[in-house]
């Protein structure tokens, strides 16, 4: 889910709606409009055990498989990166969020 509110484009008529999807590329998913190729997709952590489970899972859910920019917290992609090729094969640019900022990860596997 987005923690951005929808564009007010898509609020006041249908052609206005139609207009807007079209001119920005978006489809509807996760209960807000997405620009696979654009927008990027943020995780948060909590540090728990779980949190590579439940990213797993999510990145197994149809939709999710369309992302493609990520960006993850410091301690999460410390937790999951040597899976990250098995859960998100289609990621093409992954962003890592420091304290004190983010950081494009490229490499070996040509991210970023």
């Amino acid at each position: 889910m987005s923690n951005q509110s929808m564009s007010p484009l898509l609020h006041i008529c249908r052609e206005s709606r139609e207009e807007y999807i079209k001119q920005s590329e978006s489809v509807f998913a996760f209960q807000t409009y997405v620009n696979y190729s654009r927008d990027i997709s943020y995780f948060m952590d909590t540090n728990g055990p779980g949190d590579f489970q439940r990213l797993a899972t999510f990145f197994n859910h149809g939709e999710a498989k369309l992302i493609k920019k990520v960006g993850l917290r410091q301690a999460l992609f410390q937790h999951v990166s040597p899976l990250i090729p098995d859960i998100m094969n289609e990621i093409e640019e992954i962003m890592i969020v420091y304290e004190g900022g983010m950081e494009c990860v490229g490499g070996e596997l040509g991210w970023c």
